[in-house]
Order: C-alpha cells, then structure tokens, then sequence
C-alpha cells in the first residue's frame, strides 16, 4: 500500500501510455529530420564545397568560391574574408544542430 491512498494498479503502465509514448518518439523523429538534418546537410554542403581558409574556384575555374562579403555589396553593411565568414556560417549550423 501507498501512503498516498492510491491503489497499486494506478502505477501500472497502461495501452494508452504506451501509445503516447511511441507518438512522442515519432514527433520527435519528425522534428529532427525537419529541424535538425538541414543543419547536418548544410555543413556538408559547406565541406564539400568551400575550405576554412581560402576561398578557391570551382573545377571549370568560371566561378569564385568565396563566402567573403563586402560593404556596399548587395545589400551587405559589413566587410569579411572568406576565411571569417566561413569560420561563422560554420559555428552558426554547429550551434543551431546542437540547440536543434
């Protein structure tokens, strides 16, 4: 007996809390793919395509792959290298996967 007055059978897992526990392991598998496994692809995608520490061309050699940005440019009010702007989109995805 418990000394809170309630009977054995109410700590007893039941069907229903079985099911709402599988609903919750599906939800969370669901925001995961939706949430986090864009941060993972994205930082593949930045390892495949750029390195951290000098913006380089692609194989044809027609386009320049940096990530560098410059004031004035396209909207842009703030000026960094290549290898600064890979360094913090990379830190950014690392952070937001971890949070996700």
């Amino acid at each position: 007996d418990s000394d809170d007055g309630q009977s054995a059978n109410s700590d007893r897992v039941t069907q229903d809390d079985i099911e709402q526990c599988l609903y919750s392991l599906g939800d969370h598998n669901t925001y995961l793919r939706f949430n986090k496994e864009p941060c993972e692809r994205m930082i593949k995608y930045l390892c495949e395509y750029f390195t951290g520490d000098v913006a380089t061309t692609d194989p044809t050699g027609r386009w320049n792959l940096s990530l560098g940005i410059q004031e004035g440019v396209d909207g842009s009010r703030l000026n960094h290298p290549h290898t600064r702007q890979y360094n913090y989109v990379m830190q950014t995805l690392c952070l937001w996967r971890e949070v996700l």
